[in-house]
């Protein structure tokens, strides 16, 4: 499979412009949301706002696939979107968040849940002081995964139909995996080295992924267990702002 897909010729700056305005159209739709607030249960603010990111992402996302289809006639296969092998790119990207998660709990939550981190970004869902915490925490990632997916395929689909591929018409592919995992920074308005090394490398594994599935199943596994994980084992739920 070429690529570099011929509707990616067609797409110019304006399109890019719009599609983008889109993206931050439902970025300002989520952040009006952060109004809502119910002040004594702060666990249902946050799952509220959760919602609504999600709702908002849907609406990106089916703005954006009626838009590129619409105007020039491209197919789900092409947008990667295909069936073809999902039993065997479920697999994959199964065996990749089942990996992260046991880099994510033993090498940040497990440690970092004995010290004392007053100030820190370290504000998990659950740590792991206690056994019974982590039998707690599985009903939340099976909770929350299902959401984070729609959040996951929305960046892997901008990511890589809109930048990566339409960077490889005027760069090599290397290069482009490059500039396309920090515009995923940009794109999110990521602010703080540690938060764009973070973010430059989950971009980076997505694009891999896709490079070597052509399709964006596998990236969109991956990149949901990574917001799960990080949501429910790192950060909380401000780990996802819009």
């Amino acid at each position: 499979m070429k690529e570099r897909p011929l509707y990616v010729h067609k797409i110019n700056y304006k399109d890019i412009l719009i599609i983008v305005g889109f993206w931050y159209f439902m970025a300002a739709f989520g952040y009006l949301t952060r109004g809502l607030v119910f002040p004594y249960t702060p666990v249902l603010t946050s799952i509220f706002h959760f919602l609504f990111v999600i709702s908002g992402r849907l609406i990106f996302l089916a703005l954006v696939i009626f838009y590129l289809v619409s105007l020039y006639g491209v197919d789900f296969r092409t947008l990667g979107l295909s069936t073809k092998n999902l039993k065997k790119e479920i697999l994959l990207g199964t065996s990749l968040i089942f990996s992260l998660l046991f880099a994510v709990l033993f090498l940040v939550n497990i440690p970092l849940s004995y010290k004392s981190l007053s100030g820190s970004n370290f504000n998990p869902l659950y740590t792991f002081d206690k056994p019974e915490h982590f039998i707690n925490s599985i009903f939340s990632v099976i909770i929350i995964y299902p959401g984070t997916i729609i959040i996951a395929l929305s960046e892997a689909f901008l990511l890589i139909n809109i930048f990566y591929r339409t960077l490889l018409g005027k760069l090599k592919p290397f290069p482009g995996l490059i500039i396309s995992s920090f515009a995923y920074s940009i794109l999110l308005l990521t602010s703080g080295p540690t938060q764009i090394i973070i973010k430059f490398i989950a971009a980076f594994i997505t694009i891999f992924l896709y490079r070597k599935t052509r399709s964006l199943i596998t990236p969109s596994i991956f990149l949901a267990g990574y917001y799960t994980f990080y949501i429910i084992y790192i950060y909380g739920w401000e780990f996802i702002k819009f």
